[in-house]
């Protein structure tokens, strides 16, 4: 669909488009933003892809818990499905989301790595003092494959600080 598209009820510029399969055929359709809102297309939960089918559908409740404003994803549909409806969802849902983190990770900080277009200097030196960390543990249990791992990349973004392309 191309930038230039129309709301299919009002005509204004379109900024949602909705595709899906009717029998073999796919089916398109351009809304501008309220038409899309008052059809319903912005729900999440008006999609069944979204999940498995077995939550309950109809009127948000109270048992609902928090809505988010954009995409009227409850509370109940992210932790029956596991997913969130949209952007906005992350601010809702904020309180819950950062509470499970640190159960699903090791924490709160990306520890991975970065791609050399977005390291920062703050981002090389928290990782090289990662590294530095697993590199003291490795020696003490004597995994030295691991501690030179651990040195390589070290030295790897040492250099990339140096060459100017860690900034």
């Amino acid at each position: 669909m191309s930038n230039k598209a129309k709301c299919a009820v009002c005509k204004a510029p379109a900024t949602v488009f909705v595709g899906y399969i009717s029998g073999e055929k796919l089916i398109q359709a351009c809304y501008c933003h309220d038409h899309a809102k008052d059809m319903g297309v912005l729900q999440a939960a008006a999609y069944g892809l979204l999940d498995s089918g077995d939550v309950e559908r109809g009127p948000i409740s109270e048992k609902d818990g928090l809505v988010c404003p954009d995409c009227g994803y409850t509370r109940r549909l992210w932790k029956h499905t596991g997913r969130l409806g949209c952007p906005t969802c992350y601010e809702t849902f904020h309180d819950d989301v950062a509470a499970l983190l640190p159960r699903m990770h090791r924490g709160t900080e990306h520890m991975g790595r970065v791609p050399k277009k977005q390291l920062t200097s703050k981002l090389v030196s928290n990782r090289i003092r990662a590294l530095q960390q697993e590199l003291e543990r490795a020696i003490k249990d004597e995994r030295y494959e691991d501690a030179a791992q651990a040195r390589d990349e070290m030295s790897g973004l040492r250099a990339q600080v140096r060459d100017g392309t860690g900034q």
